[in-house]
């Protein structure tokens, strides 16, 4: 089970009461326990000691916090988090050495997307010039936008 300490967890309506309760199912039925202790300001991080005061007495007796919470950290060491999370739930080197790949594969196709065309302009050439009609050719092959007498050519970056 994953518990995600923020200032919203064991808050004092019914939805904390409800976490308690399945907190306390989960502990009585041996199911393990990480715990996540939110430090993005933004998304409603608190000091860890908060949570010994909120978190409802018998759990805290019951050992919910014997074990260290991981950090959850934002920015450029939400990868190290991460990490450290994933192997907390028993994630090998190998599932995090694929997961690495991927992150690398997204920010490689974000940065071929953001790769905009480039448009030259180019005077239209004159009508009946022989040696010219296979550059003509490819030109009208391209796509095209007509602005007055210019032709422009989108051409993609290499």
């Amino acid at each position: 089970m994953l518990l995600y300490l923020n200032e919203k967890t064991f808050a004092e309506d019914s939805c904390g009461d409800a976490l308690a309760d399945d907190v306390r199912d989960a502990m009585a039925a041996g199911v393990q326990m990480l715990i996540v202790h939110e430090r993005e300001p933004d998304r409603g991080a608190l000091p860890f000691d908060h949570f010994y005061h909120v978190t409802p007495e018998d759990l805290v007796r019951r050992g919910l916090y014997r074990e260290l919470a991981t950090p959850w950290y934002p920015g450029r060491h939400a990868r190290v988090s991460r990490a450290v999370a994933a192997s907390a739930m028993g994630a090998s080197r190998t599932v995090r050495r694929a997961v690495r790949e991927r992150e690398r594969e997204a920010k490689r196709n974000r940065r071929i997307a953001s790769i905009k065309p480039i448009t030259y302009e180019v005077e239209a050439p004159p009508a009946n010039v022989p040696h010219l009609e296979p550059v003509l050719e490819t030109i009208s092959e391209a796509p095209t936008s007509n602005r007055g007498s210019a032709t422009s050519v989108s051409v993609p970056a290499a």
